[in-house]
């Protein structure tokens, strides 16, 4: 199933079913990279490179077809969905490269993604350490065209916070002989495409070409799927009832199903389209099982480190930026933004970005009932983090949105400014203007 595809099959790609919503294709070549262009969000999974003294053959492309399966089948739910898994060279398959041709950047692509549109990119590694083996995953996300950032206004000023990074690599989890061999196991379940969800029925083999496909059903760990010009069927995939899952043995596989809802979120609020609560809330719960998985295979051996700090804290800012994105977000639904938004700060406490996120949260709620929230106080916390990283736009811009509205605050309260404050706040706040001007030069 893993083999190469001529450059004359994918041209096939983009006259396929403009319609569909949930489909896949594998075995794309990284050369002349492809999406689903009506799809509101793309997964596309590379190869993870793999040394050539591991005992499994094609370990890297095997793995990459697998998780592009139950990524997909975890997705579906979200609606207008593609997945695409990816072969190639290591030069060709430089994710940097396939992202830059998938979103226009530079020519090779068959298909881009539009703007606006979400695209999530996985790839991997195999490697040695010692006598063990590992498998790390790293992914980036995006929407293309527009930053990942954290919105809110407060009077008629409008304050924006990008999340700390769209790319970060995960923790590396120990891969043992019996794990290669369960793995080897699954992957061969999963080429097989059965006329019923049961084993017990003689199936047939997936074509090796690169052939669109979408699914018309889930059921359990089987997943309903027909191909272009080509039969209808059922795959079995893994499932929480096996001894051995690829969703336990790679909890990362949760993390891209959040990523997805997170996407598929925003992408319709962008769109003025209706934003389901189903699709925050399974984003939710897989980023929540994500954590959970991650832990107990830490606690169990398994990872060669803690996860990384910044995936741990970016997948808590998107849980932060989706609580205050529900439809008629509530103060209460603003207040649980910056409870995470905390929790990630405290995982990142030198980024700019995540210092960032707080403080707008906490601006979001200055005018709030029985809030506490001094403007004062955000203001000076921004002003810390700046000195910190004074190369921030997005801590600048911050800042002189806070100094605007101390300056504008009713002399009353727990904002009245001294005439000195008042001074030192007109003076910053046209340093800063000057200093956003010159940038913009």
């Amino acid at each position: 199933m893993i083999r190469c595809a001529s450059v004359g099959l994918v041209v096939i790609l983009t006259l396929w079913i403009p319609g569909v919503a949930e489909a896949g294709v594998q075995n794309i070549p990284c050369k002349s990279p492809f999406v689903f262009t009506t799809a509101a969000v793309n997964v596309v999974v590379l190869p993870y490179e793999a040394a050539q003294a591991l005992p499994a053959a094609g370990l890297g492309d095997k793995l990459s077809a697998l998780v592009q399966m139950e990524v997909l089948r975890s997705i579906a739910k979200f609606g207008s969905v593609g997945a695409v898994q990816m072969v190639g060279t290591t030069t060709d398959c430089n994710p940097d490269l396939v992202i830059a041709k998938l979103l226009g950047r530079t020519p090779g692509a068959k298909a881009t993604v539009g703007k606006g549109q979400g695209l999530i990119v996985v790839w991997g590694r195999f490697y040695r350490q010692s006598d063990d083996v590992f498998v790390q995953t790293f992914c980036r996300f995006l929407r293309a065209g527009l930053e990942e950032t954290f919105d809110v206004s407060v009077g008629a000023r409008r304050f924006s916070a990008p999340i700390s990074s769209p790319a970060f690599a995960c923790a590396s989890w120990k891969v043992t002989v019996e794990n290669l061999q369960n793995f080897e196991q699954q992957f061969r379940k999963s080429t097989i495409l059965y006329p019923a969800p049961q084993e017990s029925s003689s199936g047939s083999q997936l074509p090796s070409e690169p052939v669109p496909y979408w699914i018309s059903d889930t059921q359990g760990d089987w997943m309903k799927i027909t191909l272009q010009n080509g039969p209808t069927g059922w795959i079995r995939l893994s499932s929480t009832r096996d001894t051995w899952s690829i969703a336990r043995w790679l909890p990362e596989l949760k993390y891209i199903e959040g990523m997805a809802g997170y996407l598929r979120s925003r992408v319709a609020a962008q769109q003025s389209a209706a934003i389901r609560p189903e699709w925050m809330a399974n984003a939710n719960r897989a980023f929540a099982e994500y954590e959970t998985s991650a832990d107990e295979l830490s606690k169990a051996g398994r990872g060669s480190s803690q996860r990384t700090a910044l995936a741990g804290a970016v997948q808590t800012q998107l849980r932060g930026i989706l609580a205050a994105l529900r439809p008629n977000a509530t103060v209460d639904d603003r207040a649980a933004s910056l409870r995470l938004f905390e929790r990630a700060e405290a995982m990142l406490p030198s980024d700019g970005n995540a210092r960032n996120l707080r403080a707008v949260a906490q601006l979001s709620l200055a005018g709030a009932a029985n809030s506490s929230v001094s403007l004062k106080q955000i203001a000076n916390d921004l002003l810390q983090a700046l000195g910190a990283d004074p190369g921030n736009s997005g801590l600048l811009a911050s800042l002189e949105g806070a100094y605007e509205l101390l300056l504008e605050a009713p002399k009353t309260g727990a904002v009245t400014l001294t005439s000195d404050e008042r001074l030192e706040v007109g003076q910053r706040l046209a340093a800063i203007k000057e200093i956003r001007t010159a940038k913009k030069r």
